[in-house]
């Protein structure tokens, strides 16, 4: 699911989760800023190998296999 919200000036989020399958769950949220610039995802498939990464690493995910911190520092300790 992609949502469009605006993070406000004292740095609060608000939107409405319309799928009600959410609700109640632990979420991931991605923030990405929304600019003029090219997609991303378009460049990192443009090539071969980095598109095999993609593919790997959602693969990785939808098994389980990454690991979910609440604070990277997590991962050096």
């Amino acid at each position: 699911m992609i949502l469009n919200a605006e993070i406000n000036q004292q740095g609060y989020l608000s939107l409405q989760i319309p799928n009600p399958a959410f609700w109640g769950k632990q979420i991931i949220l991605s923030i990405i800023e929304v600019n003029d610039s090219p997609d991303e995802t378009a460049y990192l498939l443009s090539s071969p190998a980095n598109e095999q990464r993609l593919v790997q690493a959602r693969q990785e995910f939808e098994r389980g296999e990454w690991v979910e911190v609440e604070d990277l520092d997590e991962l050096f300790q």
